[in-house]
């Protein structure tokens, strides 16, 4: 009984974190769906609006991004899955030969029992000690032979049980591989039809070269106006601060946001629901060769999704941009965060927000459900300086 209880133990240990190990990349592989599917209703409206391909062309590269990460996940959890199957394998065999041992005693039991299978037997067989004391012992013989014979048929029958539950399992989580296999190759067809969709639209633009660069440098132009109007709202905002009359104070005041920002690096909530299409950096062209900067991240999203405040902090400036619709800039001390392609806003300059306060929701333009995020550090020099808002939203 203690060897069933160890090897119990055993595959229970080694088995459940394997478990929870594929539950997590379940988790991961359903929400990279959900964001497949938002990625390819964008680029339904994107169709349907007559846009020009290159933002087509971008989201489909993000699509293809998505697939590769949730095949990569499903590999995951065949692995996963293969192993806690070779773990359960293992705990079965023992199981099973511990059953085997359980059941060569109990039929050694049995025969030693047939002897005495009947009340007059037992009670021959009790008096037929030489003595009262031998008479006893046979009594007390016969009785632990009677008991032996009771537990032997309960531990035997309980471990047949726990070997054919386990067995189920087994073949249970077998059946659950061959989906994650079926469903792996449905998916690498996905990507490579994607891919092959991408490659001819990629020729298709390249095709009409001129339009394209034209589109790419609007593109570009639009971001370079934006980078201005931010660079243009810190300075003033910085100017203002210095040149009022409690400078001691507010200064004293933004040093300690400040420092509360810098520690919550990595741990602030995103500003809105949604999935990433364009990161942070330099990005090449894939039809001309040229590249382009973004000072932060774009997200697809829902129409009218809410965006709320990733931090503590004071709503500085409300502007609206014909590309970026309503702009937000809410102030952290010497940091700022932007929160743009705003359909509404529902606050104003000088209120104070806090982290997770609702500020407005997503527009949508020419068909495009976007929001577009960056963060900024102030400097009293006038350097001011664009980050990576991957590095400071929750992984």
């Amino acid at each position: 009984m203690r060897h069933l209880l160890t090897v119990m133990l055993f595959a229970v240990a080694t088995t459940l974190p394997l478990l929870s190990q594929t539950r997590t990349q379940r988790q991961k592989e359903a929400r990279y769906r959900e964001e497949i599917a938002v990625i390819q209703k964008e680029i339904k409206a994107v169709e349907a609006s007559g846009k020009d391909a290159s933002s087509r062309l971008s989201l489909i590269a993000t699509e293809i991004e998505l697939r590769e990460k949730l095949l990569s996940e499903i590999n995951l959890q065949i692995d996963s899955v293969t192993e806690a199957i070779a773990v359960k394998e293992d705990g079965v065999q023992a199981m099973q030969e511990h059953y085997d041992d359980l059941l060569r005693h109990f039929n050694g039991v049995i025969k030693s029992a047939y002897r005495v299978r009947n009340s007059k037997n037992w009670m021959l067989s009790a008096l037929s000690g030489s003595s009262p004391v031998a008479i006893s012992r046979r009594i007390a013989m016969l009785r632990r032979l009677s008991e032996s014979l009771r537990t032997s048929g309960i531990e035997t029958r309980d471990a047949r049980l726990r070997l054919e539950a386990e067995k189920d399992s087994l073949a249970l989580m077998k059946t659950g591989l061959e989906a994650a296999r079926e469903e792996k190759a449905r998916e690498a067809g996905d990507l490579r039809q994607k891919r092959a969709e991408e490659e001819k639209l990629l020729e298709s633009l390249k095709k009409d070269k001129a339009a394209y660069e034209a589109s790419l440098r609007k593109k570009q132009s639009e971001l370079a106006a934006l980078e201005k109007e931010i660079e243009k709202a810190i300075r003033a905002s910085s100017t203002a601060r210095s040149t009022t009359s409690s400078r001691v104070t507010d200064n004293t005041a933004d040093a300690s946001l400040a420092s509360s920002f810098e520690r919550n690096k990595g741990k602030l909530p995103w500003p809105v629901r949604g999935t990433v299409c364009e990161k942070f950096g330099t990005h090449r062209d894939p039809v001309s060769g040229g590249t382009y900067n973004i000072n932060g991240v774009e997200l697809v999203t829902q129409p009218s999704a809410g965006v709320t405040a990733v931090f503590d902090g004071v709503v500085d400036r409300v502007l609206y941009m014909e590309k970026f619709q309503n702009l937000v800039i809410i102030r952290h001390g010497g940091y700022y965060t932007m929160y743009c392609k705003m359909g509404s806003v529902s606050v104003k300059e000088g209120d104070k927000v806090k982290t997770g306060q609702a500020i407005g929701t997503v527009g949508t333009a020419g068909g495009e459900t976007r929001f577009h995020f960056e963060v900024w550090k102030g400097s009293s020099s006038g350097n001011h300086e664009a980050l990576d808002p991957s590095l400071w939203l929750k992984r």
